[in-house]
């Protein structure tokens, strides 16, 4: 049985978009009261590299958030994000 948490009661969302290169996440606050993510308000970022990613083991791949030595790529990718959850 699903169990999920009531969209009033947490205060970070998180939204993915991955490529065969990276997978990026970009934690947003969260409105309780709208239900929307608050875009411009304090956000974290997740960069994961899956460049040689076989798909052989999830847990090689997502245990060092490599944003901080990938800016370009972060940037990217969080454009992309933003591009298409601010159309949504």
């Amino acid at each position: 049985m699903w169990n999920s948490t009531p969209k009033n009661k947490f205060n970070y969302m998180g939204y993915s978009c991955r490529t065969p290169e990276w997978r990026f996440t970009l934690w947003v606050e969260w409105d309780d009261t709208t239900l929307q993510p608050k875009w411009d308000g304090a956000s974290a970022e997740e960069l994961y590299d899956h460049k040689n990613d076989n798909s052989s083991s999830f847990d090689l791949w997502e245990n060092v958030n490599v944003a901080t030595e990938n800016p370009a790529a972060a940037q990217a990718m969080k454009a992309q994000l933003l591009g298409f959850f601010r159309k949504h």
